[in-house]
C-alpha cells in the first residue's frame, strides 16, 4: 500500500499539465480515482448489507488513508479530482476525506466531483457534500440499463431512491447528466430522469424525478460547469459556442415517454452543421460564436 501511494504521487508530481490545459476541442480534465466496484457485478461499496447477503457490503478498492494522501496531493497541485463512487459507503468515505482535505487546504472553486452516486447516502453525508460544494456527475440512464442489478442487491426503499437527483438538489448539490460511455443518448437520459421508468417499465422513486427543463439544464449547462466550460458553452447565449440540436418536436410539450422518439433534424457544433436529415454535413451556419 505504501509503495502504491508513493508511486502514484510521484506520477502526479511528474505531470507537466494540470486540469484545464488544452483548448476548446481537447483539454485535460481531472485526476480520476475509483473507490468501489460497479453495479453490474454487483460489488459497489454499500453502507448497509446487500439484500439477502447480511455479511456482504461490496468492495472498497482504495483504503481511506491512501485516498486521502493521493487526493490531497492532487488538490494541492491544482487538479480537479473525480471519483467513481457507485455505493453510499464509497460516497461517505470520499466525502469525509474531501472535507478533511478542504479544511487543511481550502480552495474556493475546486469543483471536485463524484461519479454516479447510484445509492443515496444519508442526510449527514449530503449536508457535508453541499457544504464542500462537491459536484455530482450522474447517469439517469443507469435506472433503465442497470436497474435489474439494483433489484438484486438493494432493499425496496433504497431501490426506489436509486440514481437520485431530487434528493441531491434539496441539499443544494449541483448535478450534471451524462452517459458514462454507455449507449444512452441525451433524449433517453432526459426521459428517464423525468419518468423514472426502469428496465421493466415500472416507475422507481417518482420523488427523485425532475422536470424536463431541469433535465435539459443538467445535460447542458451543468455538464459545462463540471468541466469549467460554462463561460464558453452549455447554454445558447451571445459569445458562446453555437452548439445545438434542432428537434422534430417540442421536447417541453410532448409526453415524457415520447421524448426518446423525437427525431433529431440537425446537429450544430461551433456553428458548423455536422448532421442533418438532409445529409448536408459541413455546411457553416455562422461564425461559430
Amino acid at each position: 500500500m505504501e509503495l502504491a501511494v508513493k508511486s502514484t504521487i510521484t506520477e502526479i508530481n511528474s505531470l507537466g499539465v494540470r486540469t484545464g490545459f488544452g483548448n476548446d476541442r481537447m483539454k485535460i480534465g481531472g485526476i480520476k480515482m475509483s473507490v468501489d466496484g460497479g453495479l453490474s457485478a454487483p460489488v459497489y461499496w454499500s453502507a448497509q448489507p446487500y439484500k439477502g447477503r447480511p455479511d456482504f457490503h461490496g468492495s472498497q478498492r482504495i483504503p481511506d488513508d491512501n485516498f486521502y494522501r493521493v487526493a490531497k496531493r492532487a488538490h494541492e497541485l491544482g487538479w480537479q479530482v473525480g471519483v467513481h463512487t457507485m455505493g453510499d459507503g464509497a460516497v461517505q468515505m470520499v466525502v469525509d476525506q474531501f472535507d478533511r482535505i478542504l479544511k487543511e487546504l481550502p480552495r474556493a472553486d475546486h469543483r471536485h466531483q463524484l461519479h454516479h452516486v447510484f445509492v443515496l447516502p444519508d442526510e449527514a453525508v449530503l449536508k457535508k457534500m453541499s457544504a464542500n460544494k462537491i459536484l455530482i456527475a450522474s447517469q439517469p440512464g443507469f435506472t433503465l440499463g442497470l436497474g435489474a442489478y439494483a433489484a438484486e442487491s438493494l432493499d425496496t426503499d433504497r431501490e426506489q431512491h436509486q440514481n437520485p437527483t431530487k434528493s441531491l438538489l434539496k441539499y443544494g448539490i449541483r448535478v450534471s447528466y451524462g452517459s458514462d460511455g454507455a449507449p444512452y443518448g441525451p433524449l433517453l437520459t432526459i426521459a428517464t430522469a423525468v419518468t423514472r421508468k426502469g428496465y421493466d417499465g415500472k416507475v422507481y422513486g417518482l420523488d427523485e424525478a425532475v422536470s424536463v427543463r431541469e433535465a435539459i439544464r443538467f445535460h447542458t449547462y451543468e455538464s459545462a460547469y463540471l468541466t469549467f466550460d460554462e463561460s464558453q458553452r452549455g447554454s445558447l447565449e451571445i459569445g458562446k459556442a453555437a452548439d445545438l440540436v434542432v428537434l422534430g418536436d417540442d421536447i417541453l410539450t410532448v409526453p415524457a415517454e415520447r421524448i426518446p422518439q423525437i427525431p433529431v433534424l440537425r446537429t450544430v457544433v461551433g456553428g458548423t452543421e455536422i448532421y442533418s436529415v438532409e445529409r448536408t454535413p459541413g455546411r457553416t451556419t455562422g461564425s461559430g460564436r
